[in-house]
C-alpha cells in the first residue's frame, strides 16, 4: 500500500554521492574513452529501478505492505521504494523511524542517483543528519563503464565518507584485467580531497604498483601530486624516465616540475608555470641540464608567453624563447618539427583595435639556431616597429578609403641598418551583385629611409613614391547537374585581375624584409610580387583564372573544386631582387583541385607548369581514405624542381576488433633516404589499451637521425603509463585522434 510522508524533507545525498569520488585516481587522465569493445548490457543489468523522478523535495515511500510497529515506526515489506527527486531506493523490506528520520533497509538494497547504481545487503540511513552505512556494497557508473565493491561504506556526515576494502575497475564483469584496490578510503567532500591507504594496482591479476598512502582530488578542484611517469628509449639520449610533479599554487596558477633522466646525458629538470588573471594569461617553460655527458656543457632553455588585455580594445603580447646552443633541439627535442626550428622569437607588442582604426607597436628580435644560415641572411631586429591602419566605410557599392602606415627601425650587426617610414592610401569602389563583382582601386604609397651614416652607400636617405591601379572582377554562373543519383549545383567562376604599377629604380634601397614568395594560386591575385615593403614590383599585367565547383543540392556540401590561372604580362619586369629583368610574356600556370569522391575518400592536388622548362616544376597530391573510426590511410607526394621530392605514407588500420597496426614512412627521393619512419601496433580491449611504436627521424641539418622506442599502457578511466604516444601519432598520421 503506498503512502507519502510529506513532512520528510531530508535527503540521503551523502550515500548516493560518495561513490564517484572513489573513482578518481591520483592522476587525472583526459583522453576520451571508447567502450565499443565492452558488453554494455552487463554493465547496466543492476540499474533496474524504473525512473520515477519527482520534482519536489519530499520523500515518498511505497511498498506492497506496511504496518505500524509503534506510534512513529513503520514497517514496510515487498517492493519497498523511496523516491526523492532523482534519488531512488529499492529493497525487500525496510523500517522507517519518523521521529529520528532513520530508514533501515535490508534484502537486495539498491540505490540509484543520476549515473550511479549501488547495491548492498543492508542500509541504515539517518536522513536528518545525512549519515548512514551500507554493507557489502557494489556500485556501477554507466557513463564511465565503471564498477566496484566495498565491504562497508560509512557516511559520517554531509561532508565525510569512509569506505573499507574498496575495489574499482572499468572492465566487464567477470573480466578483471585490471583492478585498483585500497584497504581504506576517506573522502572529504567539503575540501574536495580523499586519502587511501595500502593502494594496490593489479594488471592481468599481477600486482605491479603499491603505495602505502595516497592523497587525491575527488572533484574538479586541483591538487598537488605526482603525475604518471613517462618512459622512452632513443639512440640519441639512451633510456629516458620522466616523473612529473604537479603543483596547485593558486586558483589561477599551477606548475609542473619534471625531472627527466637520460642514461647517456644526465638528468634534466623541466619546469612549467601557468597562470591566468582577469585580463591576462601566460605560460613559462624552463629546462636545465647540468653538464650534458655527450655535449660536454650545461644546456638550458627558457620560454615565456604572456598575453594580456588591460582594456577591451588593447591587447599586449610578450614572447621570449632562448636556448643555450644551436644543437639543443637536435639533441634534446623529440620530434621532426622541433628539430626543423631555425629561429626563436623574442617579441613585445601592443595592439589597439578601435572601431575604425588599429595600431600596433612591436619590439622584435630572433635567435637563429640554424648553423647553415649565413650572417648575411639573418633576419633583422625591429626596434621598434609601429603600424597603423584604418578603413572606412567597408561597405559595398560606395567608395571605401583606407590608410596604412609603418615606422620601423631595423638593426643587424655588420649590415645596413636604419629607419623606414612607409604610408599608403587607397580608394576603392567594391561593386557586387549576386552574379558578378567589380572592384577598381587606386593607391599611392610613399616610402622614406634614413640609413646609418657609416654605411658606404651613395644615398643614406633614399625614398620612393609609387601610384598603383588594380581592378578585380569576376562572374558567377551556375547550373543544375547530377552525379549518379545525387543532384548537384555546378558553378563556373571566371575571374580577371589587372594591375598597373610604374617602374621605380630601387637599387639604392636596402633589403630589410623583402623576398620572393613561393608562386602558387593565391599569388595570382597579389598586386606586389614581393613580400615586405623594400621592393615594389613594376607591373602591367592581367591575371585570368577560372574556378568550378560541384555542390550537393540538398546539403550544400562541396564535392569538387578545381581552379586554374595564369598571369599575362604586357611589359618586362625591371624590378628584381636577384638576377636580370624578367622578360617572359606569361607566368607559370598554376592549378589546384580538391575533391570529395565519397565521404570517406578525399583528395587534393596542386600543380605548377613552368613554360620555360616545359615541365611541372612543382606538384603535390594527397589522398586521404578514412572509412571509419581508427581506419585511416594517407598517401601524398611532393615535388619541387631541384629542391625536394618526397613521398609520405601513413596509416592506422585494424587487423581485428582489438588489434591495429600503425605506420608512417616519409621518404626523400632526392636524398635517397627516409626522413621519418614509424611502425608499431596497438591492442585495445574493453578496459585497457597498449601501444608500441618504433620511430626513426632526421634530427639535424646534416642528416643525423634518432631512433626512439615508445610504449604506453592505458587503463581506461584511470590513467596511463609510458610515453605520450598520442602526440606522436597525431603529428605523424593525418586524421588520427
Amino acid at each position: 500500500m503506498p503512502f507519502a510522508r510529506t513532512a520528510c524533507k531530508y535527503v540521503f545525498t551523502g550515500l548516493a554521492l560518495f561513490l564517484p569520488a572513489t573513482l578518481l585516481s591520483p592522476t587525472a587522465y583526459a583522453r576520451e574513452e571508447h567502450w565499443d569493445l565492452c558488453h554494455h548490457e552487463d554493465t547496466q543489468a543492476a540499474d533496474s529501478i524504473p525512473n520515477q523522478t519527482t520534482e519536489s523535495d519530499e520523500i515518498i515511500l511505497n511498498a506492497d505492505e506496511g504496518h505500524a510497529l509503534a506510534k512513529d515506526i513503520m514497517a514496510l515489506s515487498g517492493n519497498v521504494r523511496m523516491d526523492r527527486r532523482n534519488q531512488h531506493l529499492q529493497a525487500d523490506a525496510a523500517v522507517y523511524h519518523e521521529s529520528t528520520r532513520m530508514l533501515e533497509a535490508r534484502g537486495n538494497v539498491q540505490l540509484v542517483q543520476d549515473d550511479i547504481s549501488i547495491t548492498g545487503d543492508t542500509a541504515a540511513l539517518n536522513l536528518e543528519q545525512h549519515s548512514g552505512a551500507v554493507d557489502n556494497t557494489t556500485f556501477r557508473l554507466r557513463s564511465r563503464h565503471a564498477r566496484g565493491t566495498a565491504i562497508r561504506a560509512v557516511i559520517k556526515d554531509r561532508d565525510h565518507t569512509s569506505l573499507e576494502e574498496v575495489s574499482y575497475t572499468t572492465c566487464d564483469p567477470g573480466d578483471d584485467d585490471w583492478t585498483l584496490k585500497s584497504g581504506r578510503v576517506e573522502l572529504d567532500h567539503a575540501k574536495g580531497t580523499g586519502t587511501a591507504t595500502h593502494v594496490v594496482l593489479s594488471f592481468q591479476h599481477i600486482p605491479f604498483f603499491y603505495w602505502p598512502y595516497m592523497s587525491f582530488p575527488i572533484d574538479d578542484r586541483r591538487k598537488s601530486g605526482f603525475l604518471t611517469p613517462n618512459f622512452r628509449t632513443s639512440s640519441n639520449s639512451g633510456n629516458e624516465f620522466t616523473l612529473p610533479y604537479y603543483l596547485n599554487l593558486a586558483p589561477q596558477a599551477d606548475a609542473t616540475v619534471a625531472p627527466r633522466y637520460m642514461s647517456q646525458r644526465g638528468t634534466q629538470i623541466q619546469g612549467e608555470l601557468r597562470y591566468l588573471g582577469r585580463r591576462s594569461a601566460g605560460i613559462m617553460d624552463v629546462e636545465y641540464l647540468a653538464n650534458d655527458s655527450l655535449y660536454g656543457e650545461t644546456r638550458d632553455r627558457f620560454r615565456l608567453k604572456h598575453n594580456s588585455r588591460p582594456v577591451p580594445a588593447l591587447k599586449t603580447n610578450l614572447e621570449l624563447d632562448h636556448v643555450s646552443d644551436d644543437q639543443y633541439f637536435d639533441d634534446l627535442g623529440n620530434s621532426l618539427s622541433t628539430t626543423s626550428i631555425t629561429h626563436l622569437t623574442q617579441e613585445l607588442s601592443a595592439q589597439y583595435d578601435a572601431s575604425t582604426w588599429a595600431s600596433t607597436v612591436r619590439l622584435q628580435a630572433y635567435q637563429t639556431i640554424d648553423e647553415t644560415i649565413p650572417e648575411s641572411e639573418l633576419p633583422y631586429k625591429r626596434l621598434p616597429q609601429i603600424l597603423f591602419s584604418t578603413q572606412l566605410p567597408r561597405e559595398s557599392n560606395q567608395l571605401n578609403y583606407s590608410l596604412n602606415g609603418e615606422l620601423v627601425n631595423f638593426q643587424q650587426r655588420g649590415r645596413v641598418s636604419g629607419d623606414r617610414f612607409d604610408i599608403a592610401g587607397t580608394v576603392s569602389l567594391p561593386m557586387t551583385k549576386l552574379w558578378a563583382f567589380l572592384t577598381p582601386s587606386v593607391s599611392y604609397s610613399y616610402t622614406k629611409y634614413r640609413l646609418d651614416d657609416t654605411v658606404p652607400v651613395p644615398d643614406d636617405a633614399p625614398s620612393r613614391a609609387l601610384p598603383s591601379f588594380t581592378v578585380d572582377s569576376g562572374l558567377f554562373f551556375e547550373r543544375d547537374t547530377q552525379w549518379g543519383r545525387t543532384k548537384m549545383l555546378q558553378t563556373l567562376e571566371p575571374r580577371l585581375y589587372y594591375v598597373k604599377i610604374p617602374y621605380r629604380d630601387q637599387t639604392e634601397i636596402p633589403l630589410f624584409d623583402s623576398g620572393v614568395p613561393d608562386f602558387n594560386f593565391a599569388q595570382l591575385f597579389r598586386a606586389n610580387r614581393f613580400t615586405g615593403t623594400d621592393r615594389v614590383g613594376d607591373a602591367n599585367q592581367a591575371t585570368l583564372a577560372l574556378t568550378t565547383r560541384f555542390m550537393e543540392h540538398d546539403t550544400g556540401r562541396q564535392r569538387l573544386s578545381a581552379s586554374i590561372g595564369q598571369i599575362f604580362y604586357f611589359s618586362d619586369r625591371e624590378v628584381t631582387i636577384v638576377g636580370p629583368p624578367q622578360t617572359a610574356s606569361t607566368s607559370d600556370t598554376v592549378a589546384e583541385l580538391s575533391a570529395m569522391f565519397t565521404p570517406a575518400l578525399t583528395g587534393r592536388a596542386d600543380v605548377r607548369w613552368n613554360h620555360e622548362l616545359e615541365n611541372m616544376d612543382k606538384r603535390s597530391i594527397r589522398i586521404n581514405y578514412a572509412p571509419g573510426k581508427r581506419r585511416i590511410l594517407n598517401v601524398s607526394y611532393r615535388f619541387r624542381e631541384a629542391e625536394l621530392e618526397q613521398t609520405d605514407l601513413s596509416f592506422i588500420w585494424p587487423l581485428s576488433r582489438s588489434w591495429h597496426v600503425v605506420g608512417r614512412r616519409n621518404y626523400s627521393i632526392l636524398d635517397e633516404r627516409p626522413l621519418e619512419t614509424l611502425a608499431g601496433f596497438e591492442y585495445e580491449s574493453c578496459c585497457w589499451r597498449f601501444v608500441l611504436i618504433k620511430r626513426n627521424y632526421v634530427n639535424d641539418a646534416s642528416g643525423g637521425s634518432n631512433d626512439t622506442l615508445y610504449f604506453q599502457i592505458e587503463l581506461k578511466g584511470l590513467t596511463s603509463f609510458g610515453d605520450r604516444v598520442e602526440s606522436v601519432l597525431e603529428h605523424g598520421i593525418l586524421g588520427y585522434e
